[in-house]
């Protein structure tokens, strides 16, 4: 994650004191005009240490978090790819494209693997994060030696908002040697 300071973000209040157990809001706001392609930013929220020194007996953990914030385009496109499927190694490994114009977070992804006559080798559900647009995210799983010999397909199944993406990789022999 490349990350750079901006002027493109406006939030109130930029400084400020909670007590335990209060809560506070902070407005963020931008000075863009509509974007075509979503933007993505990470506002920090840091605690700073006390300047009553008096109380410096110890270890003081300080709290620091990013919070993502998006600008979407007027008009969301969410598209997304399954690509570059191979196998080798032992493992297992594929790359999701967003190749839409909004970030997306696939709500589950299943790798699935069968032999010839359709039995279930290989059945896993790996764990999904957030692709902004324009950016991948690989993935990869490991496949037994024992597995693989047997194996005749794979395939990646990606769930997203209202779709779902699925891409089958038909196992060549001599990628189980």
């Amino acid at each position: 994650m490349l990350l750079n300071p901006t002027e493109d973000l406006i939030f109130y209040p930029n400084l400020l004191t909670i007590e335990p157990g209060d809560e506070r809001n902070i407005r963020v706001g931008t000075n863009r005009a509509i974007v075509a392609t979503e933007k993505s930013y990470r506002v920090f929220v840091e605690e700073l240490p006390s300047a009553d020194n008096s109380q410096a007996k110890g270890i003081r953990i300080l709290t620091k978090m990013g919070v993502p914030i998006f600008i979407q385009p007027a008009k969301r496109l969410l598209q997304g790819q399954v690509e570059h499927m191979q196998l080798g190694g032992g493992e297992f490994s594929f790359v999701i494209k967003n190749a839409g114009n909004v970030h997306f977070f696939p709500r589950t992804i299943r790798v699935q693997g069968k032999d010839t006559v359709g039995e279930m080798l290989v059945e896993r559900q790996l764990q999904p994060w957030y692709i902004l647009s324009g950016g991948t995210r690989k993935y990869s799983i490991e496949i037994s030696q024992t597995d693989c010999p047997k194996l005749q397909n794979l395939t990646v199944e990606v769930e997203l908002e209202g779709k779902t993406l699925k891409e089958t990789f038909a196992v060549p022999l001599s990628d189980c040697r």
